[in-house]
């Protein structure tokens, strides 16, 4: 079986900023799944998305750059 190793705070937080600066925050919204001020909330802090959520940004901002 593999081993997982889950999506740090730094590594998401810095693929967010660069998608949000490339796409913005509308896109990002309807990329994920969830309303913009959600991806709000993830930018200020105030929550923390899932580890799926962490995973599945980090591999967008791979992908976009």
């Amino acid at each position: 079986m593999a081993r997982r190793i889950k999506t740090g705070r730094a590594v998401f937080r810095e693929r967010l900023d660069y998608l949000v600066d490339e796409r913005g925050i509308g896109a990002v919204a309807k990329s994920r799944g969830v309303t913009t001020r959600t991806v709000q909330r993830w930018l200020q802090e105030e929550t923390t998305p899932s580890q799926a959520q962490r995973e599945g940004i980090r591999r967008a901002g791979l992908r976009a750059g």
